[in-house]
């Protein structure tokens, strides 16, 4: 449910020291509610290809950093085009969830929230400690339920092609995050040859 925002900081700091960087949002993500609901993963998959390959067109070297779901998207990319993909940092990487019952879902999928006869599941929050960016913060409130099961989609996709990504990964996971498990980001960083946790 995020956009470029979230990642503003990072991006400038690379532009600052002479990187071209793009930042593309997701379709759906950073807008409304409703825009998500005629997307899916393949839409997201698919923007992300695009990107990397519109960057590969114009630069030898080409890097990716993904936040949450992007860093699933980054890791789908690097195994899919490792000769494109030079290095990956992963950032809170959604691996696996805390939220027990956004776990459960996972496994009955719709099954969860239909249960409970919700069109969205609520996004209450964010991590942003600094109350000066929290206000500034573009946090969807909701989302449509049948995303999160595109979300395990992603999931299962970078599962499956973990073997394959070859370029060398920075993980990044911050103990104060109340979504995404630290044991979850633990064991990607164990599964993943070469890379390294911070």
């Amino acid at each position: 449910t995020g956009s470029p925002w979230e990642i503003r900081p990072l991006a400038d700091a690379y532009l600052e020291r002479g990187y071209h960087v793009l930042a593309p949002r997701l379709p759906g993500h950073g807008t409304q509610p409703e825009a998500m609901a005629w997307v899916t993963h393949r839409d997201w998959e698919q923007a992300a290809d695009d990107a990397l390959l519109s960057l590969s067109a114009k630069y030898r070297q080409v890097f990716i950093a993904g936040l949450s779901m992007g860093a699933l998207l980054g890791l789908i990319l690097a195994a899919r085009h490792p000769q494109l993909v030079k290095g990956l940092v992963l950032m809170a990487p959604a691996w696996r969830f805390k939220a027990w019952d956004v776990r459960l879902s996972r496994f009955l999928r719709f099954g969860a929230f239909s249960w409970l006869g919700h069109k969205y599941v609520p996004k209450h929050t964010t991590d942003i400690e600094d109350p000066e960016a929290r206000a500034q913060a573009p946090v969807m409130g909701r989302f449509p339920v049948g995303r999160l099961n595109d979300l395990f989609i992603v999931q299962e996709h970078a599962r499956k092609c973990l073997a394959d990504v070859v370029a060398p990964t920075l993980v990044v996971a911050s103990y104060q995050d109340h979504v995404v498990s630290l044991d979850g980001v633990h064991d990607l960083h164990e599964q993943l040859r070469g890379s390294r946790l911070l």
